[in-house]
């Protein structure tokens, strides 16, 4: 008989009442989004609207020039996600200036790319969402 592999992570209880949620990294507690978070998210997520989401400030090296702005995109459905948003691992690399945590939504899926943008300081700004449920589920300021 073919053993089945634990899955590594533990059940604890979310932020709101009565709420389970699944971790993989059990080091961290889940917990609502800083301030911070929140204010970086509203930032890249509004540069939907103008198509300077796709990283338009960086330099093509082969042309030298700056990519087009991509077509501009309706930020309200990732928008009221905001409030929802549960944070369930944060990234441990030691960069000193990176900043990445992951919504309790990544597990159903793939996070892939929504928006490439860039912070006050000039550092990346990069939002990702589900690929199958297209609800957020990365932050990462690198």
């Amino acid at each position: 008989m073919r053993k089945t592999p634990k899955r590594k992570g533990r059940y604890v209880m979310g932020p709101f009442r009565g709420e389970r949620v699944w971790l993989k990294d059990t080091s961290i507690r889940p917990r609502k989004i800083t301030t911070r978070e929140r204010a970086w998210l509203i930032r890249g997520l509004n540069s939907l609207r103008t198509g300077a989401y796709v990283g338009t400030h960086a330099i093509n090296l082969d042309l030298g020039t700056n990519p087009p702005p991509g077509p501009p995109v309706d930020p309200q459905p990732y928008l009221d996600q905001i409030d929802k948003l549960i944070v369930v691992k944060k990234c441990r690399c030691g960069q000193k200036n990176c900043y990445t945590v992951t919504f309790r939504q990544s597990h159903l899926g793939r996070s892939v790319g929504l928006v490439m943008h860039y912070t006050e300081d000039d550092r990346r700004l990069i939002i990702c969402v589900n690929n199958k449920s297209r609800e957020l589920s990365e932050l990462e300021i690198i």
